[in-house]
């Protein structure tokens, strides 16, 4: 892991990523590896350096001497050590082969190409190798411009997930000995339902905004404990608004040049989505973003783990004539975000998450979602069997973590149930995967 992947496509848009590559590569004693992809439908092959003046196409020829003209720029303006390579095939699946023949450290890109057409990081290049990439990328988007010599802070905006917080290791890596990493958490405004009669009407809730509020200051505190200790210098900002704007907000008071956040976080009221924020944040944005994927944080973690390694055993589970509000009071003894249910012999025939109870309990009217409109009578007189789902995706305990990682991922499943024989033997989270995937460095040279 002591490579940059950067990819080109001979138009400036696409050369405003070689600085900060170039500045990643001194920081963390990385070389640099550019790469021009020609696209063709057949097939992907790579050409060795020393055999282009023997390839015909001129294509190729003219490929490897525009490359060869920018690592001769970048070895004598920024100091680093450059390789180049021509590779044939489809854009997005060829980046991604070429960073795990060479076990990348990660790839920096620009988020616009040839043409300089603006478009969304959805539906281009970019966001294919995000989806699919297993090491963290970098986005440079127009009108970031030259990156400082040194970063002076780095922001990190944080929902309270384990997979928010991955972001936190590169973060404090990035920022080095001068920099400081700057965490923040925005707070949505919380909107009530006050019943009028027979209508009702949304009115905004100050009191549970300011207590939405306080528990974000209560959390970024708790995380940063731990940074401080080690000596990091980080401050942290709780913001009111829309999760964009704020953290936009955010680098330019901080004066960030820099973010570092995850794909996908936790969703709901009070609760940035960082799965769709990333992408405004790049799209609108004029500040690089480094991201963090669970499938990235899959692959860490299953270089050295299995599912057996990961999964939680201490576990509820629960009957199908079981009540809701006991479901609900098990769950949260065991904190355990999916629980399986089983028959009268122990085989498993589905799982009731939180996320099940809580589109059960979105389907309530406004005035019977409180504790005085019966809330508790309802969940007492519900039970699991009627709002069980109609499929349980689960996995053997004997099955491929980074499969697991991609169930979790594509279905968007609060937790995975692991059986052995049709009967749950444990669970597993994203939590789970991303602290088995902290203990492996995500950026910087191999050790």
């Amino acid at each position: 892991m002591n490579t940059l992947i950067v990819p080109l496509d001979g138009s400036e848009l696409a050369e405003t990523a070689l600085p900060w590559a170039a500045l990643f590569a001194r920081s963390q004693g990385l070389s640099i590896t550019l790469v021009r992809v020609l696209w063709v439908r057949r097939y992907s092959v790579d050409l060795a350096q020393d055999v282009v003046e023997e390839h015909t196409s001129p294509v190729w020829k003219e490929a490897a001497t525009y490359l060869a003209r920018v690592k001769q720029e970048l070895e004598h303006v920024q100091g680093v050590e450059v390789t180049t390579t021509v590779r044939e095939g489809l854009t997005d699946a060829t980046i991604l082969d070429l960073a795990a023949k060479v076990d990348a450290s990660a790839i920096v890109m620009s988020t616009h190409g040839r043409g300089g057409l603006i478009r969304t990081v959805l539906g281009s290049v970019a966001d294919d190798v995000v989806r699919r990439s297993s090491v963290p990328v970098l986005l440079v988007p127009p009108g970031a411009g030259d990156p400082p010599e040194q970063l002076d802070a780095v922001l990190v905006p944080l929902d309270g997930s384990a997979l928010a917080e991955s972001a936190l290791p590169i973060a404090t890596k990035v920022a080095a000995a001068k920099g400081k990493v700057v965490l923040v958490r925005v707070v949505a405004p919380v909107v009530s339902l006050v019943g009028l009669g027979s209508m009702t009407q949304s009115m905004f809730d100050e009191q549970a905004t300011l207590e939405a509020e306080a528990e974000a200051e209560a959390y970024l505190v708790d995380v940063l404990e731990p940074l401080e200790e080690d000596g990091i210098d980080a401050s942290h900002l709780v913001l009111r608004g829309v999760a964009v704007d704020q953290i936009q907000s955010a680098a330019e008071t901080t004066s960030a040049r820099l973010i570092v956040m995850s794909t996908r976080g936790n969703s709901g009221m009070r609760r940035l989505r960082l799965g769709s924020v990333a992408d405004e944040v790049i799209r609108t944005g004029k500040v690089p973003v480094f991201l963090i994927t669970t499938r990235m944080l899959a692959a860490r973690a299953a270089s050295r783990h299995s599912v057996q390694d990961l999964m939680r055993t201490d576990f509820a589970i629960l009957s199908p004539d079981e009540t809701l509000s006991n479901a609900g009071q098990r769950m949260l003894a065991h904190r355990s975000p999916v629980a399986p249910i089983v028959d009268l012999d122990g085989s498993l025939i589905g799982a009731l998450s939180v996320r099940d109870l809580l589109h059960w309990y979105s389907g309530l009217r406004p005035g019977e979602q409180s504790v005085d409109g019966g809330l508790s009578t309802r969940a007492s007189a519900k039970t699991v069997a009627e709002i069980l789902p109609e499929e349980s995706i689960t996995i053997d305990v004997t099955g491929d973590l980074a499969d697991a990682a991609a169930m979790l991922l594509q279905y968007r499943l609060d937790g995975l149930t692991v059986v052995r024989d049709r009967r749950p033997v444990g669970i597993l989270t994203v939590r789970d995967i991303v602290e088995a995937a902290s203990e492996t460095e995500t950026v910087g040279p191999a050790s």
